[in-house]
């Protein structure tokens, strides 16, 4: 990663994609257990053909995010290969393109923050259940 002059990284451009399911919150605590291993499993479905060098699975309440490191159309074929396994599952999808930094919060420890990723969290979260939105 590249450091600006302060020495922190410098933030990159990358697609994000995020898979969330749908009044995930409002579930039941089983129902919860349920629709994240279903999540996960449609998830590493969808993330077959991408090399682990390429891309960086991100953790989330009710949700998957996915940097895609080879680009907008890898991104999308993400995108749909997951909706595709996802079935009958209340899948939202939202794909973002945008900067991305590895940052360091008290609470987390090491992780990810920039505009492509909010953007991407906030068009699935808008997304329909089966929809997909990109910008």
């Amino acid at each position: 990663m590249r450091q600006t002059n302060g020495g922190a990284p410098a933030p990159v451009l990358a697609s994000v994609v995020v898979l969330s399911m749908a009044d995930f919150a409002l579930k039941s605590l089983l129902e919860q257990t349920t629709l994240r291993a279903q999540l996960e499993a449609l998830t590493g479905v969808a993330l077959q053909p991408l090399a682990v060098a390429r891309r960086i699975v991100l953790d989330a309440a009710g949700a998957l995010a996915v940097a895609v490191l080879e680009g907008p159309v890898a991104a999308m074929a993400l995108a749909e290969r997951a909706r595709a396994a996802a079935g009958e599952l209340p899948l939202r999808v939202g794909v973002d393109y945008g900067p991305l930094a590895g940052v360091e919060d008290a609470g987390r420890g090491s992780c990810l923050a920039g505009d492509g990723l909010d953007g991407a969290l906030a068009l699935a979260g808008q997304a329909d259940p089966g929809a997909l939105l990109s910008s």
